[in-house]
């Protein structure tokens, strides 16, 4: 397998990403190498956030997170949604135990 060159985010890069989001409908995607979602250079599609339009109503919450099938180098629209939220550090963390290099094999049996 040939993975693309893929710049791996700190979690705080991907905090930083995610607040800096401004306008409403805004999204900002990091390829995945585990998610329901397939494609991409990591394998297994893109985590795509979201700052939701139509946040502050009532009952929404600031942030969507989507999987989306990569096509390429680019996500298939927004994908599937996963979940909802005002925590910019929930939508990292979630990102960031998906947003790795897939583990290598290590030739052990077992």
């Amino acid at each position: 397998m040939v993975i693309q060159h893929v710049k791996i985010f700190t979690k705080e890069e991907i905090l930083q990403k995610v607040e800096g989001l401004k306008d409403p409908g805004e999204t900002i995607f990091f390829y995945l190498s585990a998610s329901p979602a397939h494609g991409g250079p990591l394998g297994r599609g893109a985590a795509v956030v979201e700052l939701n339009p139509n946040y502050p109503k009532k009952k929404q919450k600031k942030y969507i997170l989507y999987v989306a099938i990569v096509d390429g180098t680019e996500p298939t629209g927004k994908g599937t949604k996963l979940f909802d939220s005002n925590k910019s550090k929930e939508i990292a963390t979630w990102i960031k135990e998906r947003h790795r290099l897939p583990m290598q094999p290590t030739g052990r049996t077992f």
